[in-house]
């Protein structure tokens, strides 16, 4: 499995480029309104997406092939311990999805009537989820400070070394193969939180 990551998807649109792309800007818009509607409904903040980062560029990363091992590694550890990451367990079972720079638990599964067509996620809990896969992994030590606060554990403080995991290295590299996935959606959500955009997951 494959995915794009895109943090910005209205932002800088111009002319040229609405024209050459009208069909998705005007479907993710649209998704934007829905999404505003259900928020609502559910008695949870709107969220306008911006249209400018005031000159910063947008954020466009590929997590190609990192998800089958990431998605084992969380699925192992939900297995073997109370430890949860549905936040980036929805990124990792679907082809799409967007994560909201809202707080609140639960993915949320909105009603048919709203015609939103993903998952919708947090983009606070799926930063503390990917920091603390990555503290698990022992390779937190490489990210950047989390912008809010987010309780983690280290492996052995749930009774298992990594060893237990069969995680697998390709020669030369020091973090194991889903460690790239775990990296790159850290990084997304860092800066979906910073700048109040959302996550797209195509």
């Amino acid at each position: 499995m494959g995915i794009d990551i895109s943090v910005g998807v209205l932002v800088d649109i111009s002319e040229a480029s609405y024209l050459e792309s009208k069909d998705f800007i005007d479907h993710y818009k649209e998704q934007f309104e829905a999404i505003n509607q259900y928020l609502i409904s559910i008695g949870l903040p709107e969220h306008k997406e911006p249209s400018s980062f005031g000159g910063v560029p947008t954020l466009e990363l590929t997590a190609t092939k990192e998800l089958y091992p990431l998605r084992f590694f969380a699925e192992e550890l939900e297995s073997r311990s109370n430890l949860r990451f549905p936040h980036l367990l929805t990124v990792a079972h679907s082809n799409g999805g967007i994560f909201l720079p809202l707080d609140f638990d639960e993915v949320l599964e909105p009603d048919p009537s709203f015609r939103i067509e993903y998952s919708l996620g947090s983009a606070y809990k799926l930063h503390c989820e990917c920091l603390s896969l990555a503290a698990l992994l022992d390779i937190d030590k490489d990210f950047d400070a989390p912008l809010i606060d987010c309780s983690i554990s280290k492996i052995d403080n749930i009774g298992y070394s990594l060893e237990d995991f069969n995680l697998i290295y390709e020669d030369g590299c020091i973090w194991p193969n889903g460690a790239g996935a775990c990296y790159s959606l850290y990084i997304a959500s860092h800066f979906s939180i910073t700048h109040k955009a959302a996550i797209v997951i195509f």
